[in-house]
């Protein structure tokens, strides 16, 4: 369970890394405190997942009639209220990842090199931008 949120939250990291990379390529504060920032994130990362998916071990339990499927014998509101919560470890970086991914493709179809170009380096830059948005 912690592994999938891991997983998801650190999509999310890489995918905030990526918009550093591609839209704001010379922020020096991004520039000189990436590897301690991406560090310390990672550590929040494992920690807040873990901290988060830890209280199902208390409240699961194993279905009677099927003994290799874990589920909830008692729901209760605490339960509920934590189950949503734990949720939201899947969901806010979906989020996260859907609006850093939109904002680096509207930049990228948005952006004009500048200079005077020809109609055939125009051509070879839309080539470009339409095989970057499908790398993305």
């Amino acid at each position: 369970m912690s592994s999938f949120g891991i997983s998801s939250m650190n999509l999310s990291l890489i995918a905030i890394d990526r918009y550093f990379a591609i839209i704001k390529p010379l922020s020096l504060f991004y520039r000189h405190n990436k590897k301690k920032l991406l560090i310390v994130l990672e550590i929040l990362i494992w920690i807040l997942s873990i901290a988060i998916t830890s209280p199902y071990l208390r409240y699961s339990g194993v279905n009677r009639h099927a003994p290799t499927i874990c589920d909830f014998p008692v729901i209760t509101p605490s339960i509920s209220f934590y189950i949503i919560f734990s949720a939201s470890i899947y969901i806010i970086p979906d989020i996260i990842i859907t609006i850093v991914y939109t904002r680096i493709l509207t930049f990228q179809w948005s952006y004009n090199r500048p200079g005077f170009r020809t109609g055939n380096q125009l051509r070879i830059d839309n080539t470009r931008r339409k095989k970057f948005v499908k790398m993305l």
